[in-house]
């Protein structure tokens, strides 16, 4: 039977600091992504991009999915081919904050957001 390797990366965002901490985020995953054997998917914890506790700042910080796939895929420095992501992050959707999970594959082309939870 098949399996799939994953990588749980134990991440503690900066708190506030969404720019480093994607930064950080890509870093991880460029890592990862010359293990061998090389896993098939990342995943980082809740609010991995701004930390948890926020306080007042959580609107502040929140962004599209959209955003947060075309920043990871900035930050992301692998080789190809794709790797999958899922990243916890306080998300803006329809004039509303969500605390969310995007499951992204990078890929140098274009990142593919497979769901946003």
């Amino acid at each position: 039977m098949p399996h799939i390797r994953i990588v749980l990366s134990q991440f503690r965002p900066t708190k506030g600091e969404y720019a480093e901490n994607v930064t950080r985020i890509g870093a991880v995953i460029t890592q990862a992504a010359q293990l061998d054997p090389r896993p098939e998917l990342v995943v980082f914890p809740e609010t991995a991009t701004s930390g948890y506790f926020v306080e007042g700042g959580v609107k502040e910080l929140a962004v599209t999915a959209g955003t947060l796939a075309r920043d990871l895929a900035a930050a992301y420095q692998g080789p190809p081919p794709a790797i999958d992501v899922v990243v916890g992050f306080y998300e803006r959707f329809q004039n509303h904050i969500y605390n969310s999970a995007l499951y992204v594959t990078l890929d140098k082309k274009k990142p593919a957001v497979r769901r946003c939870l």
